[in-house]
């Protein structure tokens, strides 16, 4: 400082400002203040948010690309529904459109953890004022966006845990979608195996009766039968030859139907499966289906997130309650003055509206506790129908393919010997052959159903009903 009093008059000296100015200290310190005020615009996470994205990326592996830029697997005409399945799951759309759901979901929590304001800079200059520096009058400031308040942190803290709830709800929508598609996949496979088998015994039966008309020719032709033997046979022909093209008739609609389930063009080729599918067998009990239900069911798990998110919503309906503030610092620039400004919401004026907000609140999930409670009650009755249903028809298939069906193959070919030997008529050979096909139909007809049944156990239980690991 002797230095600059030596060359400068002692007058000027004295006004030397230091080489650091005071407005940027004063500046410096605002901006100090500005920075504790930082947390404040930062989401508070709530807990298992983490976990929750962890789950979700990994269900998500197969629609990271898009789905024109997927590979999915080839699928044979003769491929069990095993393959039909795996294909669904990668070429879904409705199961890729609750998947995202999910994602979507899942970052509305850090949007709702947020504060709704972001920081806002503020200055100003007055123009007039010949006694002050420039410095003197340039004020900067800095502080949250006027147009919205800094929230009370519990209310961010509760939005969070309410958004992750619902991003629970949404998982688990993905889940069910999951076990529904497979349902649907696997009770349209049946259907379609089931088309194929009615067209195998129609095949079977036009045949057999192709053979009965060339044989009631030859009767007639002889003088062994009457006339009118060859006109029945030949009807009788006709008639299942028409049932045969009906069948296969509805071979386009139903091939359409399960390509589209899968994810294929509907015009997509694919052969009916050459065999109806393997019995899958059952592993659990009625009770042991019940409990799993009680415990893994997605849609009443779908519920009790749903139920977690309203009672957060109660306590955020509450918190509404808290007024909000804002803040801001200022300064001049030439370190003159330093000011702290703050504003806190008076809530009161809308106690009306938000005690309607918290009795609105509690009526929602008091309706959602009534809906979930409904909800068990109809899972549980529908188990136990299925359940006994299926039952049911694993015993109608066991007597028809231990006594049944073997005795009406029997008939038939007994009576199809002693009608060409002349020892029964026509009729008798007709009316064998039609219960024949009658009682092949409901035997396949009951397999197909058993498989469906199994297929709304598996997705109501979410298990793997073949195996209890």
């Amino acid at each position: 400082m002797s230095r600059i009093k030596r060359i400068l008059p002692s007058r000027a000296a004295s006004s030397v400002r230091p080489l650091c100015p005071l407005w940027l200290t004063s500046l410096s310190k605002t901006f100090l203040l500005a920075l504790l005020t930082l947390p404040a615009g930062c989401a508070l996470h709530p807990k298992g948010e983490g976990a929750e994205r962890e789950r979700a990326a990994e269900a998500g592996k197969p629609f990271e690309k898009a789905f024109h830029e997927r590979e999915l697997p080839p699928l044979a005409d003769d491929a069990p529904w095993q393959e039909f399945l795996r294909h669904a799951f990668l070429a879904s759309g409705e199961l890729e459109e609750r998947y995202w759901e999910w994602r979507a979901a899942i970052e509305d929590v850090p949007i709702q953890a947020s504060p709704r304001t972001t920081a806002a800079f503020f200055f100003n200059h007055l123009l007039n004022g010949s006694s002050s520096t420039f410095w003197d009058r340039t004020t900067v400031a800095v502080g949250n966006d006027p147009m919205f308040n800094l929230p009370w942190p519990g209310k961010l803290a509760t939005a969070g845990r309410l958004a992750l709830e619902k991003a629970r709800a949404a998982g688990l929508r993905f889940e069910k979608a999951k076990f529904d598609l497979q349902a649907e996949v696997i009770e349209e496979y049946s259907e379609w195996a089931l088309l194929a088998e009615r067209i195998r015994i129609a095949e079977a039966n036009l045949a057999l009766l192709d053979i009965v008309a060339r044989v009631a020719d030859a009767n007639v032709r002889s003088g062994s039968s009457p006339h009118q033997d060859i006109l029945k046979a030949q009807t009788e022909r006709d008639l299942a030859g028409n049932e045969l093209e009906t069948l296969r008739s509805r071979l386009a609609g139903a091939r359409a139907k399960l390509n589209a389930l899968i994810g294929r063009p509907p015009d997509a080729p694919l052969a009916p499966p050459a065999s109806p599918p393997a019995p899958r067998r059952l592993a659990y009990g009625e009770g042991e289906l019940l409990l799993l239900m009680a415990e893994r069911n997605p849609e009443l798990a779908e519920l009790a997130r749903e139920a977690e998110a309203k009672r957060e919503g109660i306590h955020l309906a509450k918190l509404e309650f808290i007024p909000d503030f804002s803040v801001s610092a200022s300064t001049d620039l030439g370190g003159a003055a330093q000011t702290i400004a703050g504003m806190i919401t008076a809530p009161v004026l809308r106690y009306e509206a938000l005690r309607a907000g918290l009795v609105q609140a509690r009526a929602e999930l008091r309706a959602l506790d009534a809906r979930r409670r409904q909800a068990g009650n109809d899972l549980v009755a529908a188990v136990i129908a299925d359940f006994q249903g299926l039952r049911n028809i694993e015993r109608q298939a066991s007597i028809f393919a231990e006594r049944i069906l073997p005795r009406t193959e029997a008939i038939v070919e007994t009576t199809r010997s002693s009608y060409a030997a002349g020892r029964a008529s026509l009729i008798d050979l007709l009316d064998g052959q039609r219960t024949r096909l009658d009682i092949r139909a409901m035997f396949a007809e009951l397999r197909a159903e058993r498989e469906k049944l199994l297929a709304r156990l598996e997705a109501r239980a979410a298990v793997d009903i073949e195996s209890k690991t």
